[in-house]
């Protein structure tokens, strides 16, 4: 018996050591968890594949997120907030079917680890706890105290807030502020920011909406995914792609080459649906490269089912800024010389240029209507005045005897 204890033990090693976190064994109640998922992953975690678990097997819910940056997965999480002083609850942070690889072979498993919620409220929680952005941002900070309170924050420079109680919102321009890492201070909180910018010589012309697909469907189920893709160049351009035809196509093919200025709408559809799909588009155009995530899973459970970009989105705004796209938002008295999309700051964004309309332009077509009208209105007047000075004649002769009337 003892053997097999060894042997058991010596087997759950590998998978102990395979992936780890740095979460903490206890929080505090309120408090935001940010830590990060180490080891061998061999597919993404989306955000579904989270789960937590109080005493082991009763699911609750969490304000969480995960995101994956440079490489690492971070993910944030804030405990509840009703827990009785001295009184300790213990939860499970569960990774669903998460792929890996144990004693050298490929496995799915489900990764758990376990923590605990005990001790006094915490003065204050902050959400969301990872940031990946390309514009200003904001971050909620909920103070849990009923007397005003000083913290520090370290973007985009240093900086005294004062928080109020209950919720108190922190902006973040970051115009100023160079693409890449960083990881802020926000009071006692130390968050993981990716601040993505295009740099000078290296601007991408071409801007795919949505940013990524990304789709939850029942299994046994199938849709298409529309995407739209704007060149914001000069001139025409040629570009290349590339996606594994096997598991999806696109309608309509891709164009020879694609014009300033205009919007150009694709769908993508899958071949054979019901298997998770985790696929990039690679556009390539002058030595650069840009990816275009899709990922498909497919789920018996209705619900954790969504599209995001489209559930969320009925509008079918444009994900970007007017200004991203090069375009103008045209006056009343303007016409746009190209395609008019929606966008996330201006409803009709011109992505060509504006010209003023001439208000005489169309002044000569009134001047024939009206011409044509005149001509019309002389005509008839001429019959009528015509046909009256026959009608006289002719009474002026019954009235002489000169032409009896036919009775």
């Amino acid at each position: 018996m003892k053997k097999r204890l060894v042997i058991f033990a010596l087997l759950m090693i590998p998978f102990a050591i395979a992936i780890s976190t740095d979460m903490k064994v206890t929080y505090m109640p309120g408090e935001t968890a940010i830590f990060t998922i180490q080891g061998n992953i061999l597919e993404p975690i989306f955000n579904v594949d989270l789960k937590f678990l109080r005493d082991g097997h009763i699911e609750v819910p969490f304000d969480y997120d995960i995101k994956k940056i440079n490489g690492k997965y971070y993910v944030y999480m804030v405990m509840p907030n009703n827990i009785k002083e001295n009184v300790s609850s213990d939860y499970t942070f569960l990774i669903k079917d998460l792929a890996t690889t144990v004693n050298g072979q490929n496995q799915k498993i489900d990764f758990m680890q376990n923590f605990s919620v005990s001790g006094e409220l915490i003065d204050y929680s902050i959400t969301p706890g990872i940031v990946s952005s390309s514009d200003n941002f904001e971050i909620e900070v909920t103070l849990n105290g009923d007397l005003d309170k000083s913290i520090e924050v370290s973007l985009p420079f240093q900086r005294e807030i004062l928080l109020k109680p209950g919720k108190n919102t922190i902006r973040f321009d970051i115009s100023d502020v160079s693409g890449g890492f960083y990881e802020i201070s926000v009071g006692d909180y130390v968050l993981p920011v990716s601040i993505i910018k295009e740099t000078k010589g290296q601007i991408f012309p071409f801007k795919f909406s949505p940013f990524e697909i990304e789709s939850t469907i029942l299994r046994g189920t199938d849709r298409a995914y529309p995407f739209d893709l704007i060149y914001t160049g000069e001139g025409n351009a040629i570009a290349d792609f590339s996606y594994n035809s096997q598991i999806f196509d696109i309608t309509p093919a891709f164009p020879e080459f694609f014009e300033p200025g205009k919007l150009y709408e694709f769908s993508l559809n899958v071949k054979n649906p019901g298997k998770d799909i985790d696929e990039v588009i690679i556009l390539d155009y002058g030595g650069d490269s840009f990816n275009f995530p899709v990922r498909i899973l497919y789920t018996e459970n209705e619900s954790i089912i969504g599209t995001p970009y489209l559930d969320n989105n009925p509008n079918n705004k444009i994900e970007h800024f007017c200004s991203e796209l090069k375009g103008n938002e045209c006056s009343s008295s303007q016409i746009c010389s190209g395609d008019v999309v929606s966008t996330k700051d201006i409803e009709k964004c011109c992505l060509a240029t504006c010209s003023e309309t001439s208000s005489t332009s169309y002044s000569w077509v009134g001047y024939l209507i009206g011409f044509v009208l005149l001509l019309i209105l002389g005509f008839v007047g001429l019959r009528y005045f015509k046909s009256k000075k026959q009608g006289d004649v002719i009474k002026e002769k019954i009235n002489k005897g000169k032409i009896v009337p036919v009775i």
